[in-house]
């Protein structure tokens, strides 16, 4: 699992999962995960900014914190990944 900011999700899906089929958007309750401590905020050297880390990799996203889940397509003329039109 891999969490972005939707500032940066483009620019994550090109850097690690260019080419990869099969990835799975999954949009979460933020807020829900930060008060319980599950989300951590780190800053990242090689992207200059701070991130967010879910802390909980053990049990996964419960359902509960999950907003939308979309598979994404792999656009092959363009090379990149087709948001879902939720993703704004």
């Amino acid at each position: 699992m891999h969490a972005s900011t939707l500032d940066s999700l483009a620019r994550t899906l090109e850097l690690y999962f260019s080419n990869e089929k099969g990835v799975i958007l999954v949009q979460i309750k933020l807020d829900d995960l930060q008060k319980n401590g599950e989300v951590r905020w780190d800053w990242v050297e090689s992207r200059q900014t701070y991130f967010p880390h879910y802390m909980n990799m053990e049990f996964g996203v419960r359902q509960q914190h999950i907003q939308n889940m979309a598979k994404l397509q792999w656009d092959e003329d363009n090379k990149k990944h087709v948001l879902p039109e939720w993703v704004q």
